[in-house]
């Protein structure tokens, strides 16, 4: 198993007897492999929201503190902009940290894990943001890892919906760096696990489409570079998305709009819905914040912003960015995504959350118009890159299976305000399984 605990709780002096959990864990698995290496009850100590090299040494120092040595891989989960940005010079100063750099030379076999997050960058920058920023943060890890003779070993924590980094494996892997493809590895999470593993022939082909999108990315000149009209792009989009969740109202929305509120009945997860008691974006956990918008059928984080930066794009730029689809990967493989996001999208249904909620009307007439307007843009945007006609038209069965699945879902949108409205939790529990499976996508 992975040990993991956020770097806040790293950080901090427990009021209690006991200590943290992540203590009383340390301390029974030292127990436990007394007389052997502590790795065979726990693989890696995943450090959450890891932003310095302080927070690496200070799991470091834990583990010395009950078996004596840093025995357990501390791996830095870069989760935020700013973080991602970061992360090769926090790196750097890893691996000229005595303590972590004697762990990583004697104990870890000269590897080093680096887990990228794409919930809470997505959450907080819009989704091409944080796949920019993750294309852009791992080859400079690599090269920095490479520098100082290390293996890197980059973990993926990435769900199955695009706006957690999922999708088709060739798309994901297709702007990887070569070490990432090498030693693959990403987190399989809610339906996925049943999607993969549900058979035998089912996981061995899951097996095979790995083997042949790294072998594809293998046999390609990796580019590191991204053009500057793109991330000029990423920039607009970031600041557009950013003006939307800071707004006065939106959190409006979330609290009363979509299932947000109810999370806590739900028991999907290890974790509370949201990370402080009062209702903020930086609050708010990535994983209930994106179910939501599944569930509403508006995967708002997917695409808000695209549209206005398109529209105030220049005729050069719109060139520009054309040819960076074609031939720059992380973009080719979100507008791949978008594709198919856009067509799962659901407005009458959003709509009709918005209409039966509490807002003042102001509001909902507003925030309506809004995002009607950003999702013409936004089509048009996608149409544009692909040269389409019409969203899905280089994946026709595609199409017809979400044209087809889609009606088929309503019904339970339509349940699931009832029961928001009424409080009837177990009903709002079976609608958010069915909604989940009609969108083959928990979030």
């Amino acid at each position: 198993m992975d040990l993991r605990e956020a770097s806040n709780v790293i950080m901090a002096k427990s009021q209690n007897k006991r200590g943290f959990a992540i203590d009383r864990m340390l301390q029974k698995i030292a127990m436990l492999s007394k007389g052997s290496n502590p790795r065979n009850y726990a693989r890696s100590f995943i450090i959450s929201m890891c932003e310095s090299v302080t927070h690496m040494r200070a799991a470091a120092l834990k583990q010395k503190k009950y078996f004596g040595e840093v025995l357990i891989p501390v791996v830095p989960l870069f989760e935020e902009a700013s973080s991602l940005a970061e992360s090769p010079q926090i790196m750097e100063q890893v691996f000229h940290d005595p303590l972590l750099k004697n762990a990583i030379v004697r104990f870890w076999g000269k590897k080093v894990e680096m887990m990228v997050g794409y919930s809470d960058s997505s959450k907080e920058a819009g989704v091409l943001p944080s796949r920019l920023a993750i294309a852009k943060a791992l080859p400079r890890l690599e090269k920095i890892c490479r520098t100082f003779k290390l293996t890197p070993i980059f973990f993926h924590g990435s769900g199955g919906s695009v706006d957690r980094g999922g999708g088709p494996i060739d798309n994901q892997t297709a702007w990887w760096p070569k070490s990432g493809v090498k030693n693959y590895k990403v987190t399989i999470q809610g339906e996925m696990v049943e999607r993969w593993l549900a058979s035998p022939m089912i996981a061995q082909r899951q097996l095979e489409n790995i083997a042949e999108s790294g072998h594809a990315v293998l046999g390609k000149k990796f580019r590191v570079t991204q053009s500057e009209e793109l991330s000029i792009f990423a920039e607009k989009i970031t600041q557009i998305y950013r003006a939307k969740i800071t707004a006065s109202d939106f959190l409006e929305v979330v609290a009363k709009a979509t299932p947000y509120s109810f999370m806590s009945y739900l028991k999907i997860g290890s974790r509370p819905s949201k990370r402080t008691p009062e209702l903020t974006v930086k609050g708010l956990r990535a994983i209930p914040w994106i179910l939501c918008w599944t569930q509403t059928r508006l995967f708002f984080p997917i695409w808000w912003g695209v549209g206005t930066a398109w529209i105030n794009s220049t005729p050069a730029q719109k060139k520009a960015l054309k040819s960076a689809f074609a031939t720059q990967a992380a973009f080719t493989s979100y507008v791949k995504a978008l594709d198919f996001t856009l067509a799962k999208v659901e407005l009458s249904v959003f709509k009709t959350y918005m209409q039966q909620s509490q807002l003042p009307k102001n509001l909902i007439r507003d925030f309506t118009a809004d995002v009607e307007n950003e999702f013409r843009s936004t089509v048009a945007f996608c149409k544009s890159m692909t040269g389409s006609s019409e969203l899905l038209r280089t994946k026709l069965w595609l199409q017809e299976s979400v044209r087809l699945r889609a009606p088929m879902i309503h019904p339970l949108n339509i349940l699931q305000i009832i029961a928001q409205k009424n409080h009837e939790i177990d009903l709002l529990r079976l609608t958010v399984t069915g909604i989940s499976s009609g969108m083959m996508s928990t979030g």
